[in-house]
């Protein structure tokens, strides 16, 4: 392993990458019209770490529209699998404590 790359997905052209997933990352496999959805919308955002070319953790964020403000933007998931899984802290709440104040 050279280290991790981070990298953020921004199209349809980056769906080739969740393809390749190391388990444990996401709850469930990828599916690939749903893939699709979120990186077509604008106001999904999902960052991802690479080890070499396969996906080993991933934060996502989703702008939500609330009529009292104007652009918020709320973190709200993130996983890692494969090496870099201690499973220490997995879906214990932290991805919210972890992107600060809402």
């Amino acid at each position: 392993m050279n280290g991790l790359a981070v990298r953020r997905l921004r199209s349809l052209a980056d769906l080739p990458l969740l393809a390749r997933v190391a388990e444990g990352v996401f709850d469930d496999p990828i599916d690939s019209d749903a893939a699709r959805a979120f990186l077509a919308d604008p106001r999904h955002h999902l960052v991802v770490a690479l080890d070499g070319e396969v996906v080993v953790g991933f934060v996502s964020a989703v702008h939500y529209a609330h009529p009292d403000k104007p652009r918020p933007e709320l973190w709200n998931q993130r996983g890692r699998g494969g090496a870099n899984a201690s499973g220490a802290g997995d879906r214990q709440g932290h991805a919210a404590r972890d992107a600060g104040p809402g």
